[in-house]
């Protein structure tokens, strides 16, 4: 299995945010979320920092956000969805005064800085097998023509 790069801007587009969202979407959300750097957030005039793969939030707003209003994600089963990440060790879960610290526990896997073949390489290769394959069926046309 590999990976894909994805945008986050792809959370302003009403087509792919239709409410509510299955188990996949939501765990898309919640790695779009996640922050790509350390920063600090002032929530409550209270200093927050978050590493990269982590997000500040609670349960009223992944509720909310994932789609309260039809049914599927309300406050209780957004906790259990949560729980049963974090039993999977995909999310590692931290309550505090301001809400909900949800850490990807594999962030680096996902991200950029994690060893794998390098693309160009396999491109090139491809390339020249695949010119290699159209000169040959080239000159086995002309020895018939």
């Amino acid at each position: 299995m590999g990976w894909i790069k994805l945008w986050r801007k792809i959370l302003l587009n009403p087509v792919l945010n239709e409410k509510p969202y299955s188990n996949l979407a939501a765990w898309v959300d919640l790695l779009l979320q996640a922050s790509h750097k350390e920063e600090t957030h002032r929530i409550r005039n209270i200093p927050v920092t978050l590493r990269a793969g982590q997000l500040l939030t609670s349960l009223n707003q992944l509720s909310e956000r994932w789609g309260a209003g039809t049914g599927k994600w309300t406050k209780k089963q957004v906790a259990r969805f949560l729980d049963r990440l974090e039993s999977q060790g995909m999310v590692a879960l931290q309550k505090n005064n301001v809400g909900t610290v949800i850490t990807v526990t594999k962030w680096n896997e996902y991200q950029d800085n994690y060893k794998r073949a390098p693309v160009e390489n396999s491109v090139e290769k491809l390339w020249k097998t695949d010119s290699l394959k159209r000169r040959t069926h080239r000159k086995r046309f002309r020895r018939f023509g």
